[in-house]
C-alpha cells in the first residue's frame, strides 16, 4: 500500500479513489477500510463504505459486496450514496 501524502482524512480518501480509478480494487478496498477505521466520524465514511462494496463487486465477491452496500443503506441511510448502494446491492448476484 502507498501511504497518502499526509495523514488527513481527505488525502487517505483520495488515495482510495485513485486506486478505484486505476482499477486496483484490492488496494482501494484496503485503503477505504483503513479510512473508515481511522476516521469513523468523518463525513465521507458512508462514501468510503460504498467504495469498499464497489471494490468487492468488481472482484466478483458479491456476497461481501452486498453486505457492504447493505451497511451503507442501513447505517448511513441519509447519505448521498445510499440510493446507489441500494441499487448495487440489488445487482449483486445471489451468493
Amino acid at each position: 500500500t502507498t501511504l497518502p501524502p499526509s495523514s488527513s482524512p481527505r488525502d487517505e480518501f483520495d488515495l482510495g479513489i485513485g486506486y478505484m480509478q486505476r482499477k486496483d480494487y484490492a488496494l482501494a478496498e484496503e485503503t477505504m477500510r483503513n479510512f473508515t477505521q481511522h476516521f469513523p466520524n468523518d463525513r465521507q465514511v458512508a462514501d468510503a463504505q460504498y467504495w469498499v462494496g464497489e471494490s468487492l463487486f468488481q472482484r466478483q465477491k458479491y456476497r461481501e459486496a452486498a453486505e457492504s452496500f447493505l451497511a451503507v443503506t442501513s447505517k448511513y441511510d441519509t447519505s448521498a450514496k445510499a440510493p446507489g448502494a441500494l441499487l448495487r446491492h440489488g445487482r449483486a448476484p445471489a451468493a
